[in-house]
């Protein structure tokens, strides 16, 4: 009996993490849309020209030292090695900090 609650326990916490992820993905994708649709404005001919649009492009493309994109390919994530908060989903994944 103890094994079996122990066990709808930890699925319980597996759901919630699924849903935890599906929502922060989601939220990704819609900052990301907003910042692409910026990118396209920035690259459009009569903006191109202005300092602020020049300015704009250089933020989007710089990166973080060592940062490496994820492979395109595969879009699924190992999350195997990652730290993951089990008390109230704050930082659940190690690294959050990802610049796109």
């Amino acid at each position: 009996m103890k094994t079996k609650t122990k066990i709808d326990s930890l699925q319980e916490i597996i759901q919630q993490h699924a849903a935890q992820i599906a929502g922060l993905e989601k939220e990704r994708e819609f900052y990301y849309q907003k910042l692409r649709e910026v990118e396209m404005v920035c690259q459009e001919p009569e903006h191109e020209p202005l300092p602020h649009a020049q300015k704009i492009l250089e933020i989007l493309y710089t990166t973080e030292e060592g940062f490496a994109q994820p492979d395109q390919e595969n879009d699924t994530y190992d999350l195997d090695n990652e730290n993951i908060n089990n008390d109230n989903g704050a930082g659940l994944i190690a690294g959050d900090d990802e610049t796109y």
